[in-house]
């Protein structure tokens, strides 16, 4: 169950989630972003979770102006060379939708396991093992 958190201390237009999906429309020849995580994280795309933050309250180096906080959590499919092309498509990405630079962009990536993530009111692993039976 991958999570991705965006938070941003820059405004998030109204129409942000139309513009994130014409985007990667535009440069993924009309691939959704979830679809491009699904395919990343070997995740189905129906387990995928995105949540934006706009106006957080934050400062990053000391100094005010636009910066960014993206949390990445999946259960696998996170290491060193993987991780490198998350954040370079995710810092890109920022960048280009909200005009926050890149090196005011943060990213946490956090390998998960299944026994410390609840849903459809069971922990993934006890969803995992009613559904092998």
């Amino acid at each position: 169950m991958p999570m991705i958190h965006l938070a941003t201390n820059v405004d998030v237009p109204a129409d942000f989630e139309a513009r994130f999906l014409l985007f990667w429309r535009h440069k993924c020849q009309n691939v959704r972003l979830t679809d491009i995580m699904a395919v990343a994280l070997n995740k189905p795309r129906e387990t995928i979770l995105v949540q934006v933050t706009a106006y957080a309250r934050m400062i990053h180096a000391a100094t005010p102006g636009p910066c960014a906080h993206v949390w990445l959590k999946s259960m696998g499919h996170l290491d060193g060379h993987s991780n490198n092309i998350y954040a370079e498509k995710i810092t890109t990405l920022i960048n280009e939708m909200t005009g926050v630079p890149k090196n005011k962009t943060v990213i946490e990536f956090y390998d998960l396991h299944g026994d410390n993530i609840g849903f459809n009111g069971a922990t993934v692993t006890s969803n995992e093992r009613k559904s092998q039976k």
